[in-house]
C-alpha cells in the first residue's frame, strides 16, 4: 500500500442553494378607489351585503342545531347575490380598483356555494 500525503476529505456538494423564497401571494395595491359616488355607492352596499350574508352564513354552519336544509335558503340568496354582484361589475368602469374588490367578493360566494352544494358540509 503506497501512501501519496496526507490523506483529504472531499467536501460535501451542495446541489441545491437555500434561498429566501417570495411569498406566494403577495400582497396587491389595487389603488384609489374612483371618486364618483356612483361607483362608491355600488362598492359600499355590495360590500356591506357581501359581509352580511358571509357573517349569516358562517354563523349558520357553526350552529349544532341547523341542518342543511335550513342553510340551504341563505345558500340560495348567496347564489343570488352573486348574479347582482356580477351586474355590479360590469357597471364599474374598466380598470377601477372597486372591481377588483367585488371580483374578489364575487370568487368567494361561488366557491362557498360551490362547497356547499358538493357536499363538503356534510
Amino acid at each position: 500500500m503506497s501512501s501519496t500525503g496526507p490523506a483529504t476529505r472531499a467536501k460535501p456538494v451542495r446541489l441545491f442553494q437555500a434561498k429566501a423564497r417570495p411569498p406566494l401571494h403577495p400582497p396587491a395595491y389595487i389603488g384609489r378607489v374612483e371618486n364618483a359616488p356612483a361607483v362608491q355607492d355600488t362598492v359600499s352596499r355590495a360590500s356591506d351585503e357581501f359581509f352580511q350574508l358571509l357573517e349569516s352564513y358562517q354563523g349558520q354552519l357553526g350552529n349544532p342545531d341547523a341542518s342543511l336544509k335550513d342553510i340551504e335558503p341563505l345558500v340560495q340568496d348567496m347564489a343570488l347575490y352573486q348574479g347582482r354582484l356580477m351586474n355590479d361589475i360590469k357597471s364599474l368602469p374598466e380598470g377601477d380598483p372597486g372591481r377588483g374588490i367585488l371580483e374578489e367578493m364575487a370568487g368567494m360566494v361561488t366557491s362557498e356555494t360551490t362547497k356547499f352544494y358538493r357536499g363538503e358540509y356534510i
